[in-house]
């Protein structure tokens, strides 16, 4: 009694329960649980993303990350299920905007500055 007693609770199964779970049943270990880290990496990001994303010692000195690593570990987690229930899609979609900025990828359809804001135009006419 005591060995099935310690294997449901090892593995994390209802006491009162005598049998495993089926399978292709959840299972505790199959739930992945959010860090604090990544819940914080994201709460940056969603409270900056309309000042252009979090200034690069704040992310250093919280993190001790790079702004680069950052952005890409944010998008990365905003792609989860778990981080998608609980963002908004404008506040997705804004966020992945300011990442993908900082990562370097433009978004399909407009083309890279690679000069000054208006360098471009300057050539149109």
């Amino acid at each position: 009694m005591v060995g099935h007693r310690g294997t449901a609770a090892r593995l994390g199964w209802p006491l009162d329960s005598r049998r495993r779970p089926r399978r292709g049943q959840p299972t505790p270990e199959s739930f992945t649980m959010i860090s604090i880290d990544d819940q914080e990496m994201v709460e940056l990001a969603r409270i900056w993303y309309r000042y252009g994303g979090p200034p690069a010692d704040e992310i250093l000195v919280r993190f001790g990350i790079g702004r680069v690593t950052f952005h890409r570990r944010v998008l990365g987690l905003i792609s989860t299920r778990q981080f998608r229930s609980l963002l908004t899609i404008e506040d997705r979609t804004a966020i992945e905007r300011v990442a993908n900025g900082h990562i370097g990828i433009t978004p399909v359809g407009r083309p890279a500055r690679t000069g000054p804001i208006g360098a471009a135009s300057q050539h149109i006419r």
